[in-house]
């Protein structure tokens, strides 16, 4: 039911509504109107005008900046919280039709009928690559890890552009008219587009084909988009197309690929492999976590979670065998009717082989993932009677796990890394039992530090090394008397918990001295508290002393999902996500 609504006397060419639903851009000339969505109604906050042409696309970042392109292919970058101009960008020489925030809000990609792509650094704001096509480029999008752009173009093409290598690096093939819109899904899996065909295709990226095509729209279909809720897991689809209607699918059954799967396996592996083991010298350490060995073990570990997979879907039970084909001395083998192989067998073998088929044992095997499913690439069949071995071999080098150099952390990394957790444990330790000793603290608390290097990428997609270290305290159980070494009941300022201000200490003094050679002017810093209480739960509200000022859409996440937060000087604090947030602005500010 919609209880809201904006009147205008003029036709609407571009809305966009920032990341929190906080506020609402829209245009109908070269001006734009910045509306606040309130609880019970919408309200002009500002009018803008920095553009001198018709405004004809607009797109909100993460940070809350507003992107907006005109007809002189001009693009501009707002602040709207206090209507200031960051920056113009001028490149293209056609009609801008989409632009695009990476999840950063530091990157913008547009597109243009002029055939091309520009991606901007909103650092320098300077162009950071083009890509040209061969036709106009009609929408544009990121996937979720900002590694790729898909784009759809007026002769009929979906195309996702590798931004690093500026290449092509899947074209998909499906509309017989112009393509008017593309979009992710959460996970980055698969892929929408729409087009003037009237219809909408769910692609999957795994391997590249169609996997569903939508033709409940009976005109041009003009913009589709995902909505994904993490905290119920829930995903739709929304299409908006000419025949002045707006479609709802729900699309939460898209199955994950087993490559995810996969990689999700490997990857907490190698974390583990990464840390330096009990007793483990130094030397040993760093011979043992070579770009050699870690090539070795990463395929290794491929393989047998591969397999691990495989197992859940196949199994080797009920083997059959299919006449001696003499011309191409081959057997037709089976397993449960899903496991099928041709395995060649010398003519002067075949009868022995046949005869002891089903007194052979599988002393080894091997799967690879092909288009989502599993294909037996390696069998090694044994007579236990007579020691022959039998070998059916098709292995290729079909990796799903690649390793890229350059975002490996270097062996000497991992070694520092490793020194410094050591020295870190055993500060730990002293500062801890310091504490007790001084009534601070009890034994009631169990506490524990982790370090490790994660390589990411810059705004320019360069690797960087990210020095991830993580001080976990855990209150085991209240004291007889009823006290706590955390926050009581009710009291949830940092001052109120001796663990909390223990643990903050030491993150402090971590700072001031193991990291503080890795700390460099303006370089960013994270700080992330989490965890909950030992008291009783929050079953009320909690009120806000305006210690941090106040906050007016500030954007954060709250499970996975983007939120925002109005809080003024004596407002009450939520039992939920505005004490999470609350959580975030002490962290902040220690």
């Amino acid at each position: 039911m919609c209880n809201q609504k904006i009147a205008y006397n003029k036709n609407l060419f571009s809305i966009a509504c920032n990341k929190t639903g906080g506020y609402l851009a829209t245009s109908s000339d070269n001006h734009i109107n910045i509306w606040e969505i309130g609880t019970n109604e919408i309200y002009k906050t500002s009018k803008i005008n920095y553009h001198k042409a018709k405004i004809n696309f607009l797109t909100f970042s993460i940070l809350g900046i507003l992107a907006s392109s005109d007809e002189n292919n001009i693009i501009n970058l707002i602040d709207i919280k206090n209507n200031t101009l960051k920056g113009s960008l001028i490149g293209h020489v056609g009609k801008i039709n989409s632009l695009t925030f990476n999840s950063t809000g530091l990157q913008l990609a547009s597109c243009s009928n002029d055939a091309s792509i520009i991606i901007w650094n909103l650092k320098s704001y300077n162009q950071s690559s083009i890509f040209k096509n061969n036709s106009a480029i009609n929408s544009i999008t990121y996937s979720p890890d900002n590694k790729n752009i898909a784009f759809g173009t007026s002769d009929c093409k979906v195309k996702i552009l590798d931004i690093k290598q500026n290449i092509v690096l899947k074209e998909f093939l499906g509309h017989n008219k112009k393509v008017n819109s593309v979009a992710y899904n959460h996970n980055g899996f698969y892929l929408a587009s729409c087009s003037d065909d009237n219809s909408i295709i769910i692609w999957s990226l795994e391997d590249g084909k169609k996997y569903k095509i939508l033709n409940n729209h009976s005109k041009p279909v003009k913009k589709i988009f995902f909505l994904y809720d993490a905290e119920t897991n829930k995903e739709l689809l929304i299409s908006i197309s000419e025949d002045k209607t707006v479609k709802f699918w729900d699309v939460t059954a898209l199955p994950l690929p087993y490559s995810f799967f996969i990689k999700q396996d490997i990857d907490a592996e190698i974390t583990i492999w990464e840390q330096k083991k009990q007793g483990e010298g130094i030397k040993e350490f760093q011979e043992r976590i070579s770009l050699k060995n870690r090539i070795t073990y990463t395929k290794d570990l491929e393989q047998k979670i591969t397999n691990i997979y495989a197992n859940e879907k196949y199994s080797f039970n009920n083997p059959s065998i299919s006449e001696f084909n003499h011309e191409n001395e081959t057997f037709q083998i089976s397993y449960d009717n899903t496991i099928n192989i041709e395995i060649n067998i010398p003519k002067n073998q075949s009868e022995i082989f046949n005869n002891s088929f089903f007194n052979l044992q599988i002393t080894n095997y091997q799967f690879e993932l092909e288009n989502n499913d599993f294909k037996l690439v390696y069998l090694e069949l044994s007579d236990i009677n007579s020691d022959k071995k039998y070998y059916y071999d098709k292995t290729g080098n079909n990796e799903i796990y690649n390793i890229d150099e350059e975002f490996v952390p270097p062996p000497e990394v991992l070694v520092e890394v490793a020194t410094v957790q050591d020295t870190l444990e055993n500060k730990l330790n002293n500062y801890i039992k310091q504490k007790k000793d001084e009534n601070i603290i009890s034994d009631n608390i169990n506490t524990e530090v982790k370090t490790k290097v994660v390589v990411g990428e810059d705004i320019e997609g360069k690797p960087e090394l990210n020095y991830h270290i993580e001080y976990n305290y855990e209150v085991i159980k209240t004291t007889i008397e009823g006290k706590t070494d955390d926050f009581p009941p009710g009291k949830y300022k940092l001052t109120s918990s001796n663990a909390a201000k223990v643990t903050c200490q030491l993150i402090k003094e971590t700072f001031e001295n193991e990291l503080y050679k890795y700390i460099k002017s303006g370089m960013p810093i994270t700080i992330k508290i989490t965890g909950s209480t030992d008291g009783t739960p929050i079953r009320n509200v909690i009120a806000y002393g305006g210690e941090y000022g106040d906050f007016n859409d500030e954007p954060y996440f709250f499970n996975n999902n983007l939120t925002s937060l109005f809080l003024k000087k004596k407002m009450e604090l939520l039992k939920t996500n505005n004490l999470h947030f609350y959580e975030h602005m002490v962290s902040e500010n220690l």
